[in-house]
């Protein structure tokens, strides 16, 4: 979120938290926490000043714990302003659990599943085995240029876990609705509400096998100023789990109708049915193998000729022998088309790793190489069939071979071509990184060089690009810790001789563990 503006639920969700604190005793509390001060710059402009503080208070079987951080930068020309970036108290008892200011409430795929913190509340209360969860949620502000209307969210969860023979189940109803009066400017705006139900169940047996369900109702009335009915739609999913001796199988089917909205979900794959299945099994301790399919069908509200029918498959070996290099091998296939091929492309994708840590000569040497090889065509030709050859080359020097100072060199190459112009576009790319520990590790430091160039076949495109990056931690006392850390390049292009473009930027850091 980017607001901070404090809501009154919020102030009432904090109440109870600093009652908590009072519960605490502090004859036996614990409490420890950190506090990180960060000043960083360009340059140009004034510097940006960031705070983190983070504390854990402890006494018996409940504990008060929060995070806040914020920054301290220019926002107007001349004027400096302070912006909270995250914040969050969470308070833990034995029978009640609250939490307040980013959140992330979690209930399911298809009901409540925040992808980010969220500005709002949750409790849970727990009595016989039971949690009921109910949430509030500021899922965002008004904002007049992008015309989006403030949206609230509200609900509740309850679930019990540990039933007979491995059961859990879980009941969720939830609504998000926009605020029609935080707009001035309505004209063409709609506000709109969307209310959520969902049932999730699932059977656990002795951590062999997982099968689990879930489904989810919704009705969404996309202009509550009117009354026309809402629109309802339906999701499903299900699957099972298998990891038994050497294998590991898992499958998965879903099916969510086009007009599926969930209050509690930022976007969801409507219009679309899935079938997934993946195979693991360990021939020995040193091979394993793994396999995977999918099969999706994109629009299957359309006519047959008109679904696009996509296909995923994935092929993976690997062997790791005592004294012998680690290899590793993968085939990734990909292909969408329609019956009447209206859409027909596909991508293979083949890949390699290998890792090799000298056990004998050079103790603690490890090379590492990898590379990959991916095709793309459209047999509708629609597109120019591609062609990517990537590799990658590295070395890791522990610092018991070279007096404590530890070095990684490494070497990357990207070819992007065009198979029916035969245009070529070049990466490269070599790096060195160091690190030395000085007085017995109270000081490190970190150095990263790197040199890189991007060009083609046609003299269209010729830059290079070097870099210097460096950082420096040391430990001034047990509880104080103080980072720099600094960073220029130079980027150089041939075929536009406009001058060398530079940068730099610096930050320092103090750490106080308490």
């Amino acid at each position: 979120m980017n607001d901070r503006t404090v809501n009154p639920l919020l102030l009432s969700a904090l109440i109870p938290l600093l009652l908590g604190c009072a519960v605490l005793p502090s004859r036996a509390a614990e409490f420890d926490g950190s506090l990180v001060l960060t000043s960083q710059g360009s340059g140009r402009g004034k510097p940006v000043s960031e705070g983190a503080l983070e504390f854990s208070l402890t006494a018996g079987s409940v504990s008060l714990s929060g995070r806040f951080s914020g920054n301290y930068k220019e926002g107007s020309p001349g004027r400096m302003e302070f912006d909270l970036t995250d914040a969050l108290l969470d308070l833990r008892t034995p029978y009640v659990d609250i939490s307040a200011g980013d959140i992330s409430p979690q209930f399911s795929d298809y009901t409540l599943s925040s992808p980010a913190s969220e500005n709002g509340a949750e409790m849970n209360i727990k009595a016989a085995g039971f949690s009921f969860r109910p949430v509030y949620l500021l899922v965002s502000k008004a904002d007049e240029t992008e015309g989006v209307f403030e949206r609230r969210l509200y609900g509740a969860a309850l679930s019990k876990d540990d039933l007979p023979a491995g059961f859990s189940l879980g009941l969720a109803a939830y609504r998000a609705t926009d605020d029609e009066a935080s707009l001035k400017d309505r004209a063409g705006k709609k506000p709109s509400e969307i209310s959520t139900l969902g049932v999730k169940a699932e059977f656990k047996a002795q951590e062999v096998l997982n099968l689990f369900t879930e489904f989810a109702y919704s009705g969404t009335d996309n202009d509550t100023t009117d009354e026309s009915k809402p629109t309802a739609a339906r999701a499903f999913k299900g699957g099972l789990g298998l990891d038994w001796d050497k294998w590991n199988i898992s499958t998965r089917y879903s099916r969510c109708d086009r007009d599926f909205q969930a209050a509690g979900v930022d976007a969801v794959d409507s219009d679309q049915s899935k079938l997934s299945m993946d195979l693991s099994y360990a021939f020995s301790e040193y091979i394993n193998a793994r396999v995977s399919e999918a099969r999706i069908t994109d629009g299957i509200s359309k006519a047959e000729n008109e679904k696009v029918q996509k296909q995923n498959s994935l092929f993976s070996l690997g062997f790791s022998f005592p004294g012998l290099p680690s290899v590793g091998f993968d085939y990734n296939a990909s292909r969408n088309k329609t019956r009447l091929l209206v859409v027909n492309d596909e991508v293979e994708d083949l890949g390699y790793n290998l890792n090799y840590a000298f056990t004998r000569l050079l103790p603690g040497l490890t090379v590492l190489a990898n590379g990959r090889v991916s095709k793309s065509r459209d047999y509708t030709l629609r597109s120019d069939p591609t062609r990517t050859l990537i590799y990658n080359l590295g070395l890791n020097v522990p610092g018991n071979l070279l007096l404590g100072l530890n070095l990684t060199p490494n070497y990357s190459y990207t070819k992007n071509e065009n198979r029916r112009t035969g245009n070529r576009t070049f990466y490269e790319t070599l790096s060195l990184a160091l690190s030395v520990p000085v007085f017995t590790e109270s000081i490190m430091l970190n150095v990263n060089g790197s040199q890189s160039r991007n060009y083609d076949n046609q003299n269209t495109v010729d830059s290079e690009t070097r870099a210097l990056n460096s950082q420096l931690a040391l430990s001034l006392a047990r509880s104080v810790k103080l980072g720099l850390s600094g960073a220029v390049s130079a980027t150089k292009d041939a075929i536009n001789p406009a001058g060398t473009v530079s940068s730099r930027q610096y930050a320092v850091s103090t750490t106080i563990l308490f």
